[in-house]
């Protein structure tokens, strides 16, 4: 005869608690699994358009949202699409709930996102109409993003340490 296994996290003892806890860890929440990219597009960064070419066709960095709907909260997740590709070069999950400062040049997307006590900075070139991530760094401190004719800067401040800079020139990473 078979014995039925009944577990109760509040009346059961340690072993059913410890067993109840792994398996809510062990479940994914659909949609925000690595390299899997979600399904709601919230905003497609395109830093260059050739005439005749459509927005879905062109290299793209795409802001997507995980779990609206169905959870609380929707996190968001960044897509780097090539040219005249639709299956995504990387799919990055942020864990983070919004975007704080966007900045785009020709060449390069910057990103800032927020949630919880730090901010994650992404930077994304694009090199013959493929993206590709160059910078993602986690910070407590700021971030701010700058745009000049030619180039994205990324500056750093975390407490009184002096700030880290970076600069993307086209494809060419500067420090």
């Amino acid at each position: 005869m078979a014995r039925r296994i009944r577990l109760d996290y509040k009346t059961g003892n340690l072993w059913d608690r410890a067993i109840i806890v792994i398996l809510l860890l062990s479940i994914p929440i659909v949609g925000l699994a690595e390299n899997s990219p979600c399904d709601e597009v919230a905003l497609r960064l395109v830093p260059w358009l050739p005439d005749g070419l459509k927005v879905e066709r062109a290299a793209r960095v795409e802001v997507r949202r995980c779990g609206a709907g169905r959870l609380p909260i929707a996190f968001l997740q960044l897509c780097g699409l090539a040219l005249n590709k639709e299956k995504p070069e990387f799919v990055l999950d942020t864990g983070h709930i919004g975007i704080s400062q966007l900045a785009m040049t020709t060449a390069a997307v910057g990103v800032v996102t927020f949630g919880g006590t730090v901010d994650q900075i992404f930077v994304i070139v694009f090199e013959r109409g493929v993206p590709r991530l160059v910078l993602r760094r986690t910070t407590k401190g700021t971030a701010e993003l700058r745009t000049s004719e030619d180039a994205l800067t990324v500056v750093i401040r975390e407490g009184n340490a002096a700030p880290k800079t970076f600069r993307f020139s086209g494809t060419a990473y500067e420090e």
